[in-house]
């Protein structure tokens, strides 16, 4: 690096290099950041307006970017002051004239009728490659957008110090060995690239040799005096006259094709001739035919151009779906004898066959794919061309996808109407049961609940009934049950008992039962259904239910009887007891079941609730022994508190 008089030294190239690959680190790492933040699409000026910002902020309130940060470099104006943000943004905009050219090169390239040839190829390349010895015939190591601007770049790192102290060289180390890592990794980089090159070079350029000099090359295709083989043999040759002649982007496509499907028939027959090197075999017949009218150099170069042509729109044609069709029609891949190829059709019938599957296929992949994607403008250009030159397909498209619609919607309307008619065929048979099952059942009610009962016809009719678990137990008073114990018919409850009927599952049944209307010999066979073992942990809460309905003392004896099966504790008795005012004799008979219950605080705070305004109330008050004949509350500790009163 050179000095000037002001002991200060101009960046070179390698360093350089360095800051523009960090700075490009840095600008995808914003794109980034700003991409999740406010979601913006990742276009060409969208990355351009970014990196503006960027460098020219950057240079013009830091005089350098990040990556000159850590790399030991500034870029200054030629006095050595700041750079404008005005100066900033045309350096930053000129610098990338170069990308821009070589982008506008290489697409260039891509439109060309003929492909270049490999040296012409690398051309663009030599951009990258020209610009940087500029800065070598500069004094002050200034690019062209530097001299635009009258900039220079500065080696900050190299910059002499006499009086730096050791604190102040530690970052000048520190970029020392960023520099040699950076330039190491760079050169590992740009090793990797002209290697690829190279490489790259080296096969396009035997590639291009090999395809040039196939055209002056004589070919022997065999036919295995197979007939097939020769009749398509034939079908190729044509096919590939019209290629060669073809003018526009459908004719090209149409005989492309048409070579694809004759190759595919012959590669099928030359593959039943048992030859394992069928793939080879039929590219010989494929440039054979080729060759047969590319016999001048301008047949040659229109050959050339057509497949070119055909490689260039290879996203247009999505050959992808061009080669699955044709290996569909003809079948070359499959092992059985079932290709259309074995009835000697002309490529014209077979191109009739891909067309129809074509179209189909791209339509429903490109330009209505099932995944919500929308075609690219070449795809819709492409199809539009199809649609002007295979109206005749699409029209045929069109009313088969019509046909398919109404015979879909045919089979629909069946499927409902048979639906319906299920339906309406359940409803009837629905509503005829139930009527029948209506009269079974009133011709049951009578004959159940006549004095002289027919049981033959009664146990017949019970077997007739549908559902019939509602209809003598259900939870309505309708039930045959609950009119039975209503007309306290001792013979049908019975009758309905054995037949499975079942207390439990309707309160309203048990709760007539304990009514003073129902005979308490019936109230006991309904208390021994109702207490089967099951059962018997009802049994504290059928006695509650007796004392809020007042029963009888005879039915609550009867429960009582059967409540010293179980083990269960009286207090929630003796309390509904005391809440239902019931008579004291009952009272007395519950605490005799339990005499500790005498002595229950809570119980005796019940009967001194200021609500607590039963006729009986001192007299049941009497039977508990928390009071003295003094008429005074014991003095005693209680477990719960409550509100005691002081007669």
């Amino acid at each position: 690096m050179e000095k000037n008089s002001n002991e200060v030294k101009y960046a070179g190239f390698f360093i350089r290099l360095l800051v523009f690959l960090v700075d490009i680190f840095v600008v995808s790492f914003l794109l980034y950041i700003i991409n999740i933040v406010i979601n913006i699409e990742k276009s060409p000026i969208v990355i351009l307006l970014i990196w503006w910002l960027y460098t020219s902020i950057m240079l013009s309130r830091w005089k350098t970017t990040i990556g000159g940060k850590i790399l030991g470099t500034r870029i200054l104006d030629i006095d050595l002051s700041k750079l404008s943000i005005l100066k900033a943004s045309i350096r930053f905009f000129v610098s990338i004239v170069p990308f821009i050219l070589y982008t506008y090169l290489r697409g260039l390239q891509h439109t060309m009728t003929l492909p270049p040839s490999p040296t012409v190829q690398m051309l663009p390349q030599l951009i990258f490659i020209l610009l940087p010895f500029i800065m070598y015939i500069s004094k002050k190591r200034q690019m062209i957008h530097d001299m635009l601007v009258k900039s220079i770049v500065i080696d900050v790192n190299s910059k002499t110090q006499k009086d730096d102290t050791v604190g102040e060289r530690i970052i000048p180390i520190g970029q020392k060995i960023l520099r040699i890592i950076g330039t190491i990794l760079f050169l590992i980089l740009f090793g990797y690239i002209a290697m690829y090159t190279f490489v790259f070079y080296t096969l396009g350029k035997h590639s291009s040799n090999s395809y040039n000099t196939s055209f002056h090359t004589e070919y022997h295709p065999k036919d295995y005096n197979n007939s097939k083989i020769i009749f398509y043999k034939k079908e190729i040759e044509e096919a590939s006259k019209k290629f060669i002649e073809a003018e526009e982007m459908y004719d090209i496509f149409k005989a492309d094709v048409k070579k694809d499907l004759a190759l595919g028939c012959i590669r099928y027959f030359i593959k039943r001739e048992g030859s394992d090197n069928w793939l080879d075999e039929g590219a010989t017949h494929r440039a054979s035919a080729r060759n047969k009218y590319a016999t001048t150099e301008a047949k040659i170069k229109k050959a050339k151009r057509n497949s070119n042509y055909m490689g260039h729109n290879f996203y247009t044609f999505d050959l992808n779906i061009v080669n699955h069709v044709v290996d569909d029609v003809t079948k070359v891949w499959s092992d059985k004898n079932e290709s259309v190829c074995e009835n000697k059709l002309s490529t014209n019938e077979l191109y009739e066959i891909f067309i129809r599957k074509y179209i189909a296929r791209f339509d429903s992949e490109n330009i209505h794919s099932p995944f919500g994607s929308n075609p690219q403008q070449r795809e819709i250009d492409w199809f539009n061309i199809l649609k002007e030159k295979r109206s005749d397909i699409f029209n045929q498209i069109e009313e088969e996808k019509e046909r398919i619609k109404k015979e879909e919607k045919r089979v629909e309307e069946e499927r409902i109407a048979k639906i319906r008619e299920k339906r309406d065929q359940r409803k009837a048979e629905k509503y005829k049961a139930e009527q029948h099952n209506i009269t079974v059942l009133l011709t049951l009610r009578d004959l159940l609940f006549q004095e002289n009962k027919n049981l033959k016809k009664i146990d017949n009719l019970l077997k007739q009934v549908k559902n019939i678990d509602k209809w003598i137990d259900g939870s309505h008073n309708e039930n045959l049950l609950y009119q039975a114990i209503k007309h306290n018919d001792m013979n049908a409850s019975k009758i309905l008992l054995d037949k499975g009927a079942s207390t439990v599952k309707s309160n309203s049944s048990m709760d007539l039962a304990l009514s003073d209307s129902t005979k308490v010999e019936l109230f006991e066979l309904i208390l021994e259904n109702y207490l089967k073992p099951k059962n018997y942990r009802n049994i504290n809460m059928l006695l509650i239910e007796a004392i809020r309905q007042h029963s009888s003392e005879e039915k609550v004896k009867i429960i009582l009887i059967h409540m010293t099966k179980v083990d269960k504790e009286y207090f929630y008795v003796v309390e509904s007891a005391i809440k239902y005012c019931s008579d004291v004799q009952l009272v007395r008979l519950f605490l005799s079941k339990d005499e500790t219950l005498i002595h229950n605080e809570r119980l005796f705070s019940l009967l001194h609730k200021t609500l607590y305004k039963c006729p009986n109330k001192k007299e049941i008050e009497l039977l508990f022994k928390l009071k003295k004949e003094t008429n005074e509350l014991e003095d005693k500790p209680f477990k719960s508190k409550f509100i005691r009163f002081k007669k």
